[in-house]
């Protein structure tokens, strides 16, 4: 599919795709351009040492990003199985009850995805100063556009959480939800004020100076 077919389809109207697939696949943009990075600096080196380093932090992104990929899937069964559910008869007793029930199973899956896309962000973003590509500018610009993206990905899954616990009847599940909420948030706005990556994309100078 071209990217334009791709965009075209999460436009439209009766899209099967939805918040939580966007989340999950803008961490997976961010992770594919840190593995660009990470491949692009395996190639700048001739240290044996370094190679196997950096070979083992891309396996660990390549791992992060499939199960984002994933979780853009199951993303888009569990909307589908929200609007079957949300069809289902609703006229006798034994029809509200099967259906409050499988009502309450949707909507606490879709809690568990949209926090399991912002644990798998976190995941990413915590890996990136694990690269150190300080002499390689167009690198440190890429993993700069990176973060920002995986954070991108991470708040918008925050987001989602924090919409869908509110659908969700059991107490327990919704104070464990919010307190994970709140754990996440610290732990990211930990990692990401290390990379600050806005405030290292250079001067006016700098990015002038970069050759094509």
């Amino acid at each position: 599919m071209r990217i334009k077919d791709f965009v075209d389809s999460i436009s439209m109207e009766h899209s099967t795709f939805g918040s939580g697939p966007v989340t999950a696949l803008s961490g997976v943009l961010g992770a594919a351009l840190f593995s660009m990075c990470i491949n692009r600096a395996v190639l700048r080196t001739d240290n044996l040492e370094l190679t196997g380093s950096l070979e083992r932090l891309g396996q660990k992104v390549r791992m992060l990003k499939e199960l984002l990929l994933q979780t853009a899937d199951e993303e888009k069964q569990v909307l589908k199985d929200l609007e079957n559910a949300l069809d289902m008869a609703n006229k006798t007793k034994e029809e509200k009850v099967q259906r409050y029930h499988i009502l309450a199973g949707v909507h606490k899956r879709t809690v568990s995805l949209s926090l399991g896309t912002a644990e798998t962000c976190c995941g990413l973003l915590r890996l990136i100063p694990e690269l150190q590509v300080e002499d390689d500018q167009h690198s440190s610009f890429n993993i700069g556009v990176a973060a920002v993206t995986i954070r991108g990905g991470f708040d918008g899954a925050i987001l989602n959480t924090k919409r869908r616990v509110k659908n969700a009847e059991d107490e327990d599940f919704r104070r464990n939800a919010y307190q994970k909420i709140q754990l996440l948030n610290n732990k990211m706005n930990d990692f990401y004020s290390k990379i600050n990556p806005l405030e290292k994309t250079g001067t006016p100078e700098e990015l002038n100076s970069l050759k094509i």
